[in-house]
């Protein structure tokens, strides 16, 4: 651990510091666009196709899979349900049209947001993840 804290950046947010490792990894795997979506198998050659299985005209992308697609409507309502009284306060609304803005707010952090509010943003992001059972690696529960 402690080889690594070298490469810890100064920038790093406080709230990227959560407490369940699992969280951080599946977050960091959202921010660089490393989720194993099938967009990102395909890129690799890893899978035959790039489009989603529900919406076969789509690209499983990470932002259509958190935000757009509908086979995960219920598990997003929670997610939008638990964190609207946090992104109201910051004056953040989702706009299907822009989807880009409400992703950066939600996945990045944002400074306007207390550190409490952030983290329990993103272990709420962790948990919509877990709660589709998309990725059977990171279907485990985590802590909010």
């Amino acid at each position: 651990k402690q080889y690594l804290k070298q490469f810890c950046s100064a920038d790093r947010p406080p709230y990227y510091n959560l407490k369940s490792r699992a969280n951080e990894v599946i977050l960091a795997k959202i921010r660089t666009n490393n989720l194993p979506t099938k967009w990102w198998l395909f890129k690799r050659t890893l899978s035959s196709t790039k489009y989603c299985n529900y919406c076969p005209a789509k690209p499983e992308t990470v932002i259509h899979f958190l935000l757009i697609c509908p086979k995960y409507r219920a598990q997003r309502q929670k997610l939008m349900t638990a964190i609207k009284p946090m992104l109201d306060d910051i004056m953040v609304k989702f706009n299907p049209r822009y989807p880009l803005v409400f992703f950066s707010h939600v996945v990045y952090g944002n400074e306007m947001l207390s550190l409490e509010n952030n983290i329990f943003v993103q272990n709420s992001v962790a948990n919509f993840v877990h709660d589709t059972r998309r990725f059977k690696r990171y279907s485990i529960k985590f802590e909010t």
